[in-house]
């Protein structure tokens, strides 16, 4: 009652009406108020048909403070604006906005070495997989810790669910305090699956789950990763939680100089923040809303009593911020950060929207994904989860799949005529933009994309495998992919690549990026035809410096005007003699001078084969490439060959320094 009393007594001393319109109501500005104030948001948002029958554009202007959320906040139709006069929620003034989906744990207490504390009243009941202490979000318990992992023992025989049991070395597992709270996160080559434990047969090391995973255990060969987490026998490092769900107890271990008590520790609990959500079906769509300069923070997503498992790129799990039915939306200037799955999702429906100048991170799954739905795709047809026209742009995405390592920085399920640009995608463990959801060369409804000036990096950490820079599916007449700049892909077992041209990839254009500081090659083709890769620059692949996997009677892709250096010598691996590729005017070389290998051959018999007649083995003269700086000087041997310089200086973010200069 005294917050309540507090926010009238504000809102009369701003000029406003407590139950009725604020004091800019005849000009379409509406204020709300965060936890226990005069006006909700939900009251502010019931205003806005009213106000736009006057005309004028609305404003619901969020007062500073913290907005918790155990249901999103919903807008549908009746909600939108037009061109000429949107409408917009936007913090009032230049105070903080907060929209929380999380509760704070409170009433720490110390209990032999660690610190406890009982749930509150505000928690569900429901398991969250995630604890932030300051902003900053700490690890589960787990066994073995950090960096570390248990390895299967081989798999059971005759099982009648191969893909839910495997043998386990003895030792690893064993019978936990809560069974029941256990999750069993195993690593599959681009994927990964979490499990509860069904059985253990402590004779013969054979663990049983709830669950099926997508993938069979040990696919890709024995010994496979996997480890144990929120378990309290493995609490031993500072920094970890452990969650007692029938105790309805939280267990922390704190870091140096960190008292429990003076710190702010939250847990997530709700999926989603904020809804748009128009009626397809119907025809009546969200239009003209904006969404400006608000921080959208904890949400969770619920792996459930039995576990989760994706095929790939962790695609069943939800967005924070999430628009169905959605036309000329925006997003600017926010913050989406400590998720459970994917900050922002523009499902089926959303055509002509634009995601800008948003820092979305410290994410459970990916960042941005479009098109798209959760429904099973053999069951939608194209129409149905196609989103078009959309532009993501200029956005910090960096620190994901925390929960879910197989999440995209971007992803781009479904989608056609929408731009990818001026993004710094970074830290992520399986893939920076994917590009395409169809496998083969069956019908696709991507296509037309622009992918260009993106800063990608740092991508796979050793984690993942068979992912890239930038993964693409399927026949995509019209998607362009240039000048990003693409560094530092590393994969587990194989397949750090930096353009990736995955199953069916076909009739793309992959022109003046610069790729370098890669596991498996700049360049992968798997399969595709009458793709054009011309004038980008391929330097220092750990293994062959591009590559291509299946052989096809058609035309794979021309590969004309590039310069491709080596610190290996590894240039082509043997396949590229059998493959259909037209390649010519590109240039080759060495930086530590070692003599290269097209492929089996030396240079000579490699264009003795129809290949490569036009071009050329020399030193390109990058101005630094000691510090990966690969301009080109004047007198460069490639211009000549027709190579055009490309200007990095572009490439991702843009804008004034106090936007440009937070990335790390």
């Amino acid at each position: 009652m005294r917050n309540l009393l507090a926010g009238m007594c504000l809102a009369l001393l701003l000029g406003g009406n407590v139950m009725g319109f604020s004091a800019g109501a005849d000009k379409g500005i509406i204020e709300a108020w965060p936890d226990g104030g005069a006006v909700s948001i939900e009251e502010a948002l019931a205003q806005v048909p009213e106000l736009r029958g006057k005309g004028n554009p609305v404003e619901i202007r969020l007062h500073a403070g913290i907005y918790t959320r155990q249901t999103p906040i919903e807008l549908g139709p009746a909600a939108s604006g037009t061109a000429d006069t949107p409408t917009t929620i936007r913090p009032f003034g230049d105070g903080e906005v907060s929209i929380r989906g999380g509760f704070p744990i409170t009433g720490w207490r110390e209990e032999g070495g660690v610190w406890v504390a009982d749930l509150p009243e505000a928690w569900d009941g429901t398991e969250f997989a995630a604890l932030y202490v300051n902003g900053a979000r700490r690890m589960p318990a787990r066994m073995p810790n950090d960096g570390e992992y248990f390895h299967t023992a081989g798999k059971v025989k005759d099982a009648a669910r191969p893909n839910g049991t495997f043998r386990f070395q003895e030792g690893d597992l064993k019978p936990f305090r809560n069974m029941d709270g256990a999750r069993v996160v195993v690593f599959h080559a681009w994927e990964t699956s979490v499990h509860r434990i069904e059985n253990l047969d402590l004779e013969k090391h054979i663990v049983t789950f709830k669950n099926d995973a997508t993938w069979a255990f040990e696919q890709w060969g024995p010994k496979q990763r996997y480890y144990v987490e929120n378990v309290f026998e493995g609490l031993d490092q500072p920094g970890e939680w452990y969650l007692d769900t029938p105790e309805k107890r939280v267990y922390y271990l704190p870091r140096t100089g960190e008292d429990p008590n003076a710190c702010e520790i939250m847990a997530p609990q709700t999926v989603q923040l904020l809804r748009l959500e128009g009626d397809i079906e119907n025809n009546a769509f969200v239009e003209y809303v904006h969404i400006e300069g608000l921080r959208f923070q904890y949400t969770d997503f619920d792996i459930g009593p039995r576990g989760h498992s994706d095929a790939q790129a962790a695609f069943t799990l939800p967005g924070t911020i999430e628009l169905r039915g959605a036309r000329y939306c925006r997003i600017v200037d926010c913050e989406v950060a400590h998720t459970g799955g994917y900050g922002v999702w523009l499902k089926e429906g959303c055509t002509q929207n634009v995601i800008r100048r948003n820092e979305i991170h410290d994410l459970g799954a990916g960042a941005i994904r479009v098109g798209g739905s959760t429904r099973p795709v053999g069951s939608l047809s194209s129409e149905e989860v196609v989103a078009s026209h959309n532009i993501i742009d200029n956005n910090y995405l960096h620190a994901g799949g925390r929960v879910f390592r197989s999440a995209v920085g971007v992803f781009l399920q479904h989608s056609n005529y929408s731009t990818v640009s001026h993004n710094e995608i970074a830290d992520f463990f399986y893939t920076g933009v994917s590009n395409g959801w169809v496998w083969g060369y069956g019908k696709n409804p991507s296509h037309h994309n622009m992918i260009e000036y993106n800063h990608i990096h740092d991508i796979g950490q050793g984690v993942m495998s068979d992912m890239g820079g930038i993964y693409n599916l399927g026949i995509q007449p019209g998607t362009v992919i240039r000048y990003n700049l693409i560094h530092d892909i590393h994969s587990f077992q194989y397949g750090g690549w930096g353009l990736y041209t995955d199953e069916g990839s076909t009739e793309m254009l992959l022109e003046n990026n610069v790729v370098y500081n890669t596991t498996n090659g700049s360049f992968h083709q798997h399969y595709g035809r009458n793709n054009r890769i011309r004038n980008n620059i391929f330097v220092n692949a750990k293994s062959e410096q591009v590559v291509v996997s299946r052989i096809e009677e058609h035309r794979s892709f021309v590969f004309e005007r590039n310069i491709v250096v080596s610190r290996n010598g590894k240039v082509f691996p043997p396949n590229w003699t059998k493959a259909d590729i037209w390649a010519d005017n590109n240039l080759f070389w060495d930086l530590e001078g070692k003599p290269l290998d097209f492929g089996g051959m030396n240079f000579a018999a490699w264009r003795a084969t129809g290949h490569d007649v036009s071009s050329a083995i020399a030193d390109p003269l990058f101005v630094n490439p000691s510090a990966n700086d690969y301009r080109l000087r004047p007198g460069s041997p490639v211009f000549a060959m027709g190579f055009e310089p490309i200007d990095l200086s572009r490439c991702g973010l843009y804008g004034p320094p106090e936007w440009t200069g937070r990335v790390r």
